[in-house]
Formats: structure tokens, C-alpha cells, sequence
């Protein structure tokens, strides 16, 4: 488990629909956040960041993302992120902190 890094990109190019990593305001990564996606065909699909990582993957390589509403959300509220066109669910590889603002938890 590398967080932080594009699960995408060579790990885990294999039956991910979207994956990635939640963090805090400290850059720690957070736990139990909900990763919510509701595509332009109405279906939602979600994935919990797990312990210790913030990491977090939902198993399904047939999505299309592409204008997905998605929003994160936990105990402390939701947020929705920028829709995206291009959406691949390689989320860090865009949220990477550097080109893009990570994904942080309400």
C-alpha cells in the first residue's frame, strides 16, 4: 500500500474502477471517509478509506466516470470534487498535490 501514488498506474491497472487516497488537513491519510460516485446514468457505487492509509478502491473495471458527480463525506459533513470529463478513476494521479489539491475529508 503505497499512499498517495496512482493505484492505476501499474499495481493496480487490474478491475479498479476508481481508487485513491483521503487525507486530513495534516496530510495524514483518514480513515472511514466515503467515497460516493453517481454516474450520468444515474448508478452510484462507493468505497470506504481504510485504517491506517486513507486508501481507498472500489472493484470494477466497466465504469464510466466520465462526469461522475463524486463527493466525499464522513461524520463531520460532504464535499463534492470538481467534475471532471476525463475522469479515469486514477484519482491520485490527477489529486496528487502538486498539480492538483489532494483529496482531503470534510
Amino acid at each position: 500500500m503505497n499512499p498517495g501514488l496512482n493505484c492505476l498506474s501499474s499495481c493496480h491497472n487490474h478491475g479498479f474502477a476508481f481508487a485513491g487516497t483521503v487525507y486530513d488537513s495534516t496530510g495524514a491519510g483518514v480513515d472511514s471517509v466515503e467515497v460516493g460516485v453517481k454516474l450520468t446514468t444515474g448508478a452510484f457505487y462507493s468505497a470506504f478509506s481504510g485504517v491506517g492509509t486513507g486508501n481507498f478502491f472500489y472493484e470494477n473495471s466497466a465504469l464510466n466516470l466520465a462526469g461522475a458527480d463524486i463527493r466525499v463525506r464522513n461524520a463531520n459533513g460532504e464535499k463534492q470534487m470538481p467534475v471532471n470529463s476525463k475522469s479515469t478513476g486514477a484519482c491520485n494521479g490527477c489529486h496528487d498535490g502538486t498539480t492538483n489539491s489532494r483529496i482531503t475529508a470534510p
